[in-house]
């Protein structure tokens, strides 16, 4: 294994004390504004995904219709869109849970640094209802994902099957799937609008010109 130079370790640890002091030099506030910044974000990426999810849907009850080989290459592309679109939103998700965590840290470290009594109890009550505001972020959110997947699988079975026969007999067949997705996309947009509204108060009360 070779060995690294004096010279080149000199230069690591230097720029990790380096990054390690910026973090920690950043105040309170322009974390608060991150955070916030991130939530409004992860609201961008689930109204994405939920246009996706209803594009699909319309074209792939559009496929009743006829033009089959006209439609279908657009419902796949709404697929892609959705699978994508679900991807940004789980990363949202992670840097808004990633930023709040800075945030709150950077709380509980002014906490300790306060002597009076009534902003250290102050202090000590916004990092308990963050961190309560966080965890229900993270329960909607988990239950948005979970309707997501179980969406995201339907419209890849229905791409698959009608892949290997795009008759109208096969779009036939296909109704019950299609209908099941329907249903799904129908609880998508319900829990996608709740974790907007939680991600929304959340980020209220959270931004530093709140």
């Amino acid at each position: 294994m070779p060995r690294l130079s004096t010279a080149l370790l000199t230069s690591l640890i230097l720029t990790v004390a380096l990054t390690t002091f910026v973090a920690c030099s950043t105040p309170g506030y322009k974390k608060a504004d991150s955070a916030a910044d991130n939530m409004r974000s992860a609201e961008g990426a689930a109204d994405a995904l939920l246009m996706s999810a209803q594009n699909a849907q319309t074209f792939a009850n559009s496929l009743q219709a006829g033009e089959l080989k006209a439609m279908f290459p657009k419902f796949e592309k709404e697929v892609d869109a959705f699978e994508s679109n679900l991807k940004r939103l789980r990363g949202s998700i992670s840097g808004v849970r990633s930023s709040t965590n800075q945030y709150v840290a950077s709380l509980q470290k002014t906490q300790e640094s306060i002597s009076n009594s009534d902003l250290k109890a102050k202090t000590d009550s916004r990092i308990s209802n963050i961190s309560v505001q966080l965890a229900d972020i993270d329960g909607i959110a988990g239950n948005a994902d979970s309707i997501a997947t179980e969406v995201l699988s339907g419209l890849s079975d229905l791409r698959t099957f009608l892949r290997a026969d795009l008759s109208a007999r096969a779009v036939t067949d296909s109704a019950p799937t299609r209908k099941a997705i329907d249903s799904s996309i129908a609880r998508l947009g319900t829990a996608l609008n709740a974790l907007k509204k939680e991600l929304a108060d959340v980020e209220t009360a959270i931004g530093s010109d709140a």
